[in-house]
């Protein structure tokens, strides 16, 4: 069955049929990680603000290759808009900025976590895709609607509160202006990203 959809399929979908296996991959593998080092190390409960665990070199280098990658075929597909590739772009600049100066990963170690939408976004795809079944659909709806408020929604604000919560925001902007003014736009603009998005997943789920 999935042969002969694949050959219905347009080279922009067959592009993305491949593509959003790697995007399952990478999205479960930072995603993990990065709610590992915030939620189960508790890495960055004592300094928020400076605090660049080693573990975020392997985690952030994976999501600049994988960056460069999504952002190649989206290239070949034409067919992203173009806040899909301001997240790609924000995400690669956070990602590749970090590595140079070390210091500050909580923020985008924070937003990383909303990576474990991603599997969701990605099974919905194929749902549609190969006609699979309304139960299929609606249930990986609920989870992506659940998943998008728990992961996403709120990241922004709670990034901002915990912050503020142990003192840090004064600290935090003594890190390098590169780093502390590339966060602070990164922390604005993915916040209106995944508020825009998790707002069009509700309305479509309650439509």
């Amino acid at each position: 069955y999935l042969g002969e959809a694949y050959h219905k399929f347009s080279i922009s979908d067959q592009y993305a049929l491949a593509e959003k296996v790697c995007s399952t991959v990478h999205a479960s593998y930072v995603g993990l990680t990065a709610f590992w080092l915030i939620f189960v190390k508790g890495f960055f409960t004592r300094d928020p603000a400076w605090a660049y665990p080693q573990e975020c070199d392997n985690m952030y280098s994976f999501m600049v290759a994988y960056q460069l990658y999504d952002m190649f075929i989206m290239a070949l597909q034409r067919t992203d808009p173009p806040a899909m590739w301001l997240h790609h772009l924000v995400s690669l600049l956070g990602a590749f900025a970090i590595q140079l100066y070390r210091v500050a990963a909580f923020p985008p170690t924070m937003f990383t976590v909303t990576e474990l939408t991603v599997p969701f976004a990605n099974f919905d795809w194929y749902i549609k895709k190969l006609k699979l079944s309304d139960p299929w659909y609606f249930l990986n709806l609920k989870f992506m609607v659940a998943a998008y408020f728990g992961f996403r929604f709120f990241t922004g604000p709670l990034t901002v509160l915990w912050l503020v919560y142990k003192g840090q925001v004064g600290r935090f902007f003594q890190v390098p202006l590169v780093v502390s003014g590339l966060s602070t736009f990164n922390v604005l603009t993915l916040s209106v990203l995944n508020v825009m998005w998790t707002s069009k997943l509700y309305r479509r789920l309650f439509r």
